[in-house]
C-alpha cells in the first residue's frame, strides 16, 4: 500500500491543501514551523482517522488541541488517495469533527469499502495492513522525537505479533487459543485473589461454613466456660460487697480541705518572706546636699562676679575709643586703626573666655541633676523594699498567730511554720490515701456487680443463640465438594495454560529471528561499523547489540542518537513483519535522525532509499543536508524532494 495524495481540506493551519506523493521516497522538506508535523500527522489522520469509542485518552485530547482547524470553523477534514497492493485505488474521507468517514473506490463508482476496516465506531485504513490505529502508530507512523517510543507500545503490539506470526505458520493459534482459556478461566474460575470469580468466592463459602461448623462444635463448651465465669463473678462481688461494708464502718475520714485556706496563707507567707528584697541604704550625697551644689552652679553663672567683668570691659573699651580720637587727631589715622585693632582683639578674648566659663558651669548643672534624678530613683526603690519587708514580716506575724506560734524571733517563727506546713501536707496525704482506697473499694464493688451482671446476661442471649451442630455441618459438606471440584477444573487449566504458554514462546523464539534478521541487515552501516549484531526480546521489544564477540549492550543505553537509529530499524522491521503479507505497510516519518551525525545520517538516509523499492518511505526534514541528499539522490518517478514555504503549502 502507498499514499498518492493526502488531502488537507481542514487540519491545523492548513485548508484546502494537497501534498502528492511519489511510490518510493518521498522527501518533504521545510524551515521550523513550516507545517512538517501537521502533515505528518494529517498521513496518519487521513489513513487511520479517530475512534468513536467511549471516553478520550490522553493522546486523542493532546491529537485534538495541536490540529483542530485554527481558523475555528466547525469542519474538521483530512482525507487520503491510497493504491493498495492489488491494484485497487482508494480514497477515504475523514470528519474528525464527528468521528466519522467515507471509504470508496477512486475508480469505480458505488464502491463503498468502509465496512471493511471500521475499527472502535470508526474507518480505520490500518486494518488493510493487518494493523490497527495503535499498532501503525508504534510501527510505521513514527512522530518528532519519538522513536523509543515503541517501547512504551510493546504491550499493544502483542496481538499483533502474534497474529503476523500466525500467517507464517507458525504455533501462533495456540497464543490465541491461550488467550481465549485464560479469559475463560478468569471468568468462570479466576483466582483466590480475585474476590467476585468462582474459586474464590467458594473458597471463602468453604472458610465460612467451615468457621460455622467450629463455632457449632464449640459452642457448648463455650456455655459451659460462660457459666463457670458467672459463678465466679458471682462470688468475687459477694466478697467486694462485704470489703466495702467493712471499711465504710471503720469511722468517718476528715474533710480534705480542712485548714486549706490556713496552708495556702502560710504557704504564701513563707514564699514572700524568702523573696524579701535586701536593704541597702543609697550611698553618696542626698537631694538636699546635691541641690545646693546645683544652686551654686547657678549663682557663678548669673552671679555679680560676671557684671563687674562686663563693666571694666566696657570701661576699658569706652578709654580705647577716647584714645583713639585724640591720636587720630594729632598722630594721623595710622595709630587710630592699630588702637581700634587692639581694642577689637581685646574684646574677642574676653569673650572667648567668659563663654568657656560658661560652658563649664552648665556641664556641672547638668551632671548634678543627672545625679539627683539617679538619687530620686535610689530613695524611691530603698522605700518600696523596705516596705516590702515589713509586709513580707507583718504576713509571717499573722500566720504564726494564725497557727498558734507564740514566737518573736523571726528565724524561729519561720521555722515553726514550715514545720506546720509540712505536718498538714502529710496529714492531707495520709487523708487522700485513705479517701482512695474507700474509692477504689466502692469501685472494685460496683465493677464486680456490673460484671456479674453483663455476664448472666451474655450468658442467656448465648443459650438463646447457639448454632445447630448438624445443620453446620451439613453446610460445610456441601461447600467443600463445590470447592473440591473447582480446585480441580483451576489445577487442569493451569495446566493447560501452562502448555499453550510453550507454545506461545516458540511463537517468539519464531519471530524473534525475523526481527534481529532485518535490523541486522541494516545495523552495520548505520552505526558506522561499531556494532554487527543485534539480539530483541519480542516481549518488551528492548533491543541488545554488540560488535563482533563483545559484551551486549542494552540499545536504549547507547547514546540517544544511536539509540534512535537502531530502534528506527526495529520499526521499520515491525512495520515489514507485522503487516499483513500481501501489503506493503508505508513508512511515515518526522524527522528521525534530526541527533545524528553527518555520517549517520546518510547511511540512513542510503538505508532508507533501498527500503523505498518494495515501500513507501515519506521522511519529514528540517536539515538542510537531507535536503541537499535529496537533490543529488532522488529521481522521478520513485522518488521526488517536496519544499514547504512558511505556511505549510508545497511548492
Amino acid at each position: 500500500m502507498r499514499f498518492e495524495s493526502i488531502v488537507a481540506h481542514a487540519f491545523g493551519p492548513l485548508v484546502d491543501e494537497t501534498l502528492e506523493l511519489a511510490p518510493g521516497m518521498n522527501v518533504v522538506y521545510g524551515p521550523n514551523e513550516a507545517g512538517k508535523s501537521t502533515w505528518h500527522a494529517a498521513l496518519y489522520a487521513g489513513l487511520c482517522g479517530m475512534r468513536r469509542g467511549a471516553g478520550q485518552t490522553a493522546a486523542d485530547r493532546d491529537f485534538v488541541r495541536r490540529h483542530k482547524p485554527w481558523n475555528g470553523t466547525g469542519a474538521w477534514e483530512v482525507g487520503a488517495v491510497l493504491l493498495r497492493d492489488d491494484g485497487v485505488r482508494i480514497e477515504l474521507r475523514h470528519d474528525l469533527a464527528n468521528r466519522t468517514g467515507t471509504v470508496s473506490d477512486a475508480d469505480i463508482a458505488d464502491r463503498d469499502y468502509a465496512s471493511e476496516i471500521v475499527r472502535d465506531g470508526a474507518p480505520d485504513g490500518a486494518v488493510w495492513l493487518g494493523l490497527d490505529r495503535r499498532s501503525f502508530l508504534g510501527t510505521a507512523c513514527v512522530r518528532q522525537a519519538d522513536t523509543l517510543r515503541v517501547l512504551q507500545a510493546a504491550e499493544g503490539l502483542q496481538e499483533v505479533l502474534q497474529r503476523a506470526a500466525d500467517t507464517a505458520g507458525t504455533d501462533a493459534t495456540a497464543a490465541a487459543a491461550n488467550d481465549l482459556l485464560g479469559k475463560w478461566h478468569r471468568d468462570h474460575v479466576g483466582s483466590t485473589r480475585a474476590f467476585t470469580k468462582p474459586l474464590a468466592m467458594a473458597k471463602k463459602e468453604l472458610n465460612a461454613s467451615e468457621n460455622r461448623l467450629a463455632n457449632a462444635r464449640n459452642a457448648h463448651q463455650e456455655y459451659l466456660h460462660r457459666r463457670a465465669e458467672v459463678e465466679r463473678l458471682h462470688a468475687a462481688a459477694d466478697r467486694a460487697a462485704r470489703d466495702l461494708a467493712r471499711m465504710e464502718g471503720s469511722g468517718p475520714l476528715r474533710s480534705p480541705a480542712e485548714h486549706a485556706a490556713l496552708a495556702a496563707q502560710v504557704q504564701t507567707a513563707l514564699a514572700a518572706w524568702a523573696s524579701r528584697p535586701r536593704i541597702t541604704r543609697p550611698a553618696g550625697p542626698d537631694i538636699e546636699q546635691l541641690a545646693t551644689q546645683l544652686a551654686q552652679a547657678e549663682q557663678q553663672l548669673t552671679g555679680p562676679s560676671t557684671g563687674r567683668s562686663l563693666a571694666h570691659w566696657l570701661l576699658f573699651l569706652l578709654a580705647g575709643i577716647v584714645a583713639a580720637t585724640l591720636s587720630f587727631r594729632f598722630v594721623g589715622p595710622e595709630l587710630l586703626a592699630l588702637v581700634l585693632a587692639i581694642l577689637a582683639a581685646s574684646g574677642i578674648a574676653w569673650r572667648q573666655r567668659r563663654s568657656r566659663q560658661d560652658a563649664l558651669i552648665r556641664e556641672r548643672q547638668a551632671r548634678i541633676q543627672s545625679e539627683i534624678e539617679r538619687r530620686r530613683e535610689d530613695d524611691r526603690r530603698y522605700d518600696e523594699d523596705l516596705t516590702k519587708h515589713d509586709e513580707a514580716e507583718d504576713g509571717l506575724h499573722l500566720a504564726a498567730d494564725r497557727c498558734g506560734i507564740a514566737e518573736d524571733e523571726t528565724g524561729t517563727r519561720t521555722m515553726l511554720l514550715e514545720r506546720w506546713l509540712a505536718d498538714w501536707r502529710r496529714e492531707m496525704e495520709a487523708n487522700a490515701a485513705q479517701q482512695r482506697r474507700l474509692g477504689e473499694a466502692q469501685r472494685e464493688a460496683a465493677d464486680a456487680m456490673q460484671s456479674y451482671a453483663r455476664a448472666r446476661g451474655g450468658l442467656d442471649q448465648f443459650a438463646r443463640g447457639m448454632p445447630d451442630v448438624s445443620a453446620a455441618e451439613e453446610a460445610e459438606q456441601t461447600a467443600r465438594l463445590a470447592h473440591d471440584r473447582l480446585e480441580r477444573l483451576d489445577a487442569t487449566l493451569r495446566m493447560t495454560i501452562q502448555f499453550l504458554g510453550r507454545a506461545e514462546e516458540r511463537v517468539h523464539r519464531d519471530i524473534a529471528p525475523r526481527l534481529r534478521a532485518s535490523v541486522c541487515k541494516h545495523l552495520s552501516r548505520i552505526t558506522d561499523e561499531r556494532y554487527t549484531d543485534c539480539r530483541i526480546d519480542p516481549q518488551s521489544l528492548s533491543v541488545q547489540v554488540r560488535s563482533g564477540n563483545g559484551p551486549w549492550r542494552r540499545a536504549e543505553w547507547l547514546s540517544h542518537g544511536a539509540s534512535e537509529q537502531i530502534y528506527l530499524l526495529l520499526r521499520m522491521a515491525l512495520a515489514e513483519h507485522l503487516s499483513a503479507p500481501d501489503e506493503s505497510c508505508p513508512l511515515i516519518l518526522d524527522d528521525p535522525i534530526a541527533t545524528s551525525d553527518a555520517e549517520r545520517r546518510k547511511a540512513v538516509l542510503d538505508t532508507l532509499l533501498a527500503i523505498s523499492e518494495s515501500t513507501q518511505v515519506i521522511l519529514f526534514t528540517h536539515d538542510l543536508d537531507t535536503r541537499d541528499w535529496a537533490r543529488k539522490r532522488l529521481s522521478e518517478p520513485r522518488g521526488h524532494l517536496r519544499e514547504l514555504d512558511r505556511a505549510g503549502v508545497p511548492a
